[in-house]
């Protein structure tokens, strides 16, 4: 078992990509945090995985509210003491073109962006006590290769990816400095930027 005595938290985890990880990461062993919106979902993927014989619980998010995500991160802290692995699926498509609206902008920042780069930072001290963890982002092709529909074009730029460095809630970190990071995309990915 690869994960044997490992903590893994799973935000979007109750149904897609982030349910089949939770099933896979529970079958390596992994005691694993299923952090959905939505209830029954979350009730059925613990459900799964523990009649197959793992280990799992339920935290009801939204992402959306950074004070719920402080609070998850800090039950996370309490009741683990550490956490191997942090997979950042949470993402919904959003809405397209120039004509969004305001709350359909700030809907897909917070959800997209907002709540996995908060949600690491909360949970920093979790992931550094694991001494080994890793942090795992789900993002689109979109933000590598660019798209049509994406509400923002930049013709004459290529998309770049940031990875090496960012604003942390904390003050400046590299990430480097607290836990290796990795990529999921939906198709094929660059191993770096053009």
């Amino acid at each position: 078992m690869l994960l044997k005595d490992k903590v893994a938290l799973i935000t979007a985890g109750a149904s897609g990509m982030g349910r089949a990880a939770a099933e896979l990461f529970a079958r390596e062993g992994a005691q694993v945090i299923v952090v959905d919106i939505n209830d029954q979902a979350a009730k059925d993927t613990v459900s799964a995985i523990e009649a197959a014989g793992g280990s799992a619980a339920s935290a009801i998010v939204d992402v959306r509210d950074l004070g719920a995500l402080k609070a998850l991160a800090e039950q996370v802290q309490k009741e683990h003491g550490k956490l191997h692995i942090l997979y950042n699926n949470v993402g919904i498509p959003g809405a397209a073109g120039l004509d969004l609206t305001e709350e359909e902008w700030n809907t897909g920042l917070e959800i997209n962006a907002r709540a996995s780069f908060f949600l690491s930072g909360y949970l920093t001290e979790a992931l550094k006590a694991a001494e080994g963890a890793s942090v795992i982002f789900t993002s689109s092709t979109s933000g590598l290769i660019g798209s049509p529909y994406s509400p923002i074009a930049l013709p004459r730029q290529r998309p770049r990816v940031l990875r090496h460095r960012c604003d942390h809630p904390r003050g400046r970190w590299h990430h480097r400095d607290v836990v290796p990071h990795h990529r999921v995309t939906g198709g094929p990915a660059l191993a770096e930027p053009r």
